[in-house]
């Protein structure tokens, strides 16, 4: 019987796919005005654009599994504030190969229990860790997979560096396990589009040794806008809203800076054209809006289908993101044989 948990790569034809979600609107309805009707417009919107994506997906003939929310309680932290929805599934989740590793799931009941369930009951793989746990401070976008080789960042990981180790030497029993020097979430950095293309940003100049061979397309970023946040103009928490009812919402602003921190990153960092969520040989799904991207990968025999997500700047999330691949079609390539291996090594470019 075929896995329903099966994804080595970002690029092989995509089957079934974990697509992010917020709160329903009632869930904001005990905050002060302001705050209430700045949370319920973010959720109207991003439910609404989320929902086109979701139709979209289904459209390709891919499975989606959305995350549910069943009660306020549920979803109350210690200090009685919301936790972050998992708008951005990619943050706790990644597939390697047939196994699914799910991490730091601090929900009373989690959103993505009814999927996790179904799993379970294929005998699929699943790892869950919860807090404190060597697995739980791994970052899934500092990692990526391509085939018999993963790759993982450093830098984002330094602080933690002696848990993470732990289930790294572990994956390298199986895999090459690269140590990079990547600076951040590898997927607002590059994008292997296929086996032998690289498409990336400003933050890293040369694979020479991580994908040697491979052709690297550097995004020119020709039609990227620089937005002036007015909200939190300093500091990681950055966030912009393209409406002044929002952007310029003190009370709101002054309740994300004091209650919800963990809910937005640093939005002028991330590079939404290079966050692509590839389908097959044929279709990439992309929030980015780089025509030179797009003619570029048009070229390339892509179709880039882009999607207005009006909320990018404040979930500081890009296409890649807000989905998690669970099953790929095809089975693990080793597109670098003369490596050999397994082994956990340093490999960092010039």
């Amino acid at each position: 019987m075929s896995k329903l948990i099966n994804s080595h790569n970002g690029f092989d034809p995509l089957e079934e796919v974990w697509l992010g979600g917020t709160y329903p609107s009632e869930f904001y309805e005990h905050l002060d005005g302001p705050v209430r009707d700045a949370f319920q417009t973010i959720t109207e919107w991003t439910n609404e654009d989320l929902n086109k994506i979701h139709k979209a997906l289904e459209e390709h003939g891919i499975t989606v599994e959305r995350p549910e929310y069943g009660s306020i309680d549920d979803c109350i932290n210690d200090n009685g504030n919301l936790y972050k929805p998992v708008v951005a599934p990619r943050d706790e989740t990644i597939v390697i190969g047939n196994t699914m590793y799910h991490l730091r799931n601090n929900f009373k009941k989690n959103p993505w229990q009814g999927a996790l369930d179904k799993y379970y009951a294929a005998g699929e793989d699943i790892q869950e860790f919860g807090e404190g746990t060597p697995w739980a401070c791994v970052a899934p976008p500092c990692m990526v997979r391509v085939g018999k080789d993963i790759y993982i960042d450093y830098i984002y990981h330094e602080h933690v560096w002696g848990m993470v180790s732990e289930p790294l030497v572990e994956l390298a029993k199986d895999y090459r396990v690269h140590v990079s020097m990547i600076d951040g979430h590898s997927d607002s950095v590059f994008c292997p589009v296929n086996e032998s293309l690289i498409l990336t940003t400003e933050y890293k100049e040369t694979y020479n040794k991580t994908f040697p061979n491979w052709k690297v397309h550097h995004i020119t970023h020709s039609n990227r806008e620089k937005e002036v946040n007015l909200a939190i103009p300093h500091g990681f928490h950055r966030w912009n809203i393209k409406d002044d009812r929002i952007g310029a919402n003190n009370e709101f602003a002054r309740h994300v800076e004091e209650k919800a921190q963990e809910w937005v990153g640093d939005w002028e960092e991330t590079v939404f054209d290079v966050n692509l969520l590839v389908l097959d040989n044929k279709t990439i799904f992309s929030v980015g809006e780089d025509e030179d991207t797009f003619e570029f990968l048009a070229k390339q025999g892509y179709n880039v289908h882009a999607f207005d997500f009006r909320c990018r700047n404040f979930w500081d999330a890009g296409m890649h993101c807000l989905t998690n691949d669970i099953r790929r079609k095809g089975e693990c390539q080793d597109y670098f044989p003369e490596r050999n291996g397994p082994y956990l090594d340093w490999l960092v470019d010039d």
